[in-house]
């Protein structure tokens, strides 16, 4: 039974998802960078200041700045998730009133949010500036059934890649602060809730500690003269 209702929690985090909503991406990633506190339905993520401050540098950065993201990153969303559970499931990790998580059950969790991170992000989780890039990668690198990148290497040799093993920690954020707004108003009981707020903030604070492992200045770099120019004419 218990581990019926993990795969149903697993399901339920990777599927529920709303369509995007109307308003610009810059606005609606910088309404939810300084509303993420707020009373709110649903789940509740407590962000730590630096991250609020991280986002707004992100937003800056790229919008204003006109840089773009480091490909592929060098600790990825993928690589955040399992520092994350190698620490959470230690004696010291995450608990609550029922109990110590178990592994398995971060595992499940960090796994629907490792596919729902795929998802969203090419809907949700860009500003305007770094669509191009996005597209250039899935012109060059080709998805599967499954939605993986085919990476073509010397000779016939396939790889294939999520997204989640290129993006790293700055798109990660930009999903966590919209995933309350993601996942839709009812979906998750409250075991179900509990289970995935537990795990939210505690990887939220984990990035925090890490942030100079996974975040800086550093992994962005200046768009090309021929970049710029191919986003003046779309």
């Amino acid at each position: 039974e218990r581990a019926r209702k993990r795969r149903e929690l697993n399901r339920t985090i990777s599927q529920s998802v709303k369509r995007p909503r109307p308003s610009g991406d810059a606005a609606s990633e910088s309404e939810s960078a300084a509303g993420a506190d707020g009373p709110q339905a649903g789940l509740r993520l407590m962000f730590p200041a630096l991250l609020k401050k991280q986002l707004f540098d992100d937003f800056e950065r790229v919008t204003l700045k006109k840089q773009l993201v480091k490909l592929p990153r060098r600790v990825t969303v993928e690589n955040i998730f399992d520092d994350f559970l190698g620490s959470a499931t230690q004696p010291f990790g995450l608990a609550s009133a029922t109990g110590r998580l178990a592994e398995e059950t971060a595992r499940e969790v960090l796994d629907g949010l490792q596919v729902f991170f795929d998802r969203a992000l090419g809907p949700f989780l860009l500003y305007s500036f770094e669509r191009l890039q996005f597209e250039a990668i899935r012109e060059k690198h080709p998805e599967d059934e499954n939605d993986h990148l085919i990476i073509r290497e010397a000779g016939t040799n396939r790889k294939r890649r999520r997204l989640s093993q290129l993006y790293g920690a700055e798109h990660l954020l930009r999903f966590l602060i919209r995933l309350p707004d993601l996942v839709k108003a009812g979906e998750l009981l409250a075991p179900e809730e509990e289970v995935l707020q537990q795990v939210l903030n505690g990887l939220l604070k984990f990035i925090s500690k890490n942030r100079d492992r996974y975040l800086g200045p550093g992994s962005y770099a200046l768009a090309s003269a021929d970049y710029l120019c191919v986003i003046q004419d779309l």
